[in-house]
């Protein structure tokens, strides 16, 4: 099965170079676009529990795009570290 992965993935990108320039435009594009969130940080909200609700859903929106890039890279890394 992970071979079948493997080879889907190289014919996907045709070349393993691809991958961290695609996984930099992610984690960039990302954060920008999660960035137009955090710029309302210290907006009015209407009660504490939407200012908060707002706050943790910007942070999260941040961290998850590098957080998930990086678990793809480190998997296909250690899918080629098998072969």
């Amino acid at each position: 099965m992970n071979k079948i992965l493997h080879q889907l993935l190289y014919d996907f990108f045709d070349n393993m170079v691809e991958i961290p320039i695609l996984a930099a435009a992610t984690v960039v594009g990302g954060i920008l676009f999660s960035g137009l969130y955090c710029l309302a940080w210290a907006f009015h909200f209407p009660t504490r529990g939407e200012a908060l609700a707002w706050r943790v859903c910007s942070v999260m929106t941040s961290a998850l795009p590098p957080a998930i890039v990086s678990t793809a890279v480190g998997q296909l890394g250690l899918m080629a570290s098998m072969e």
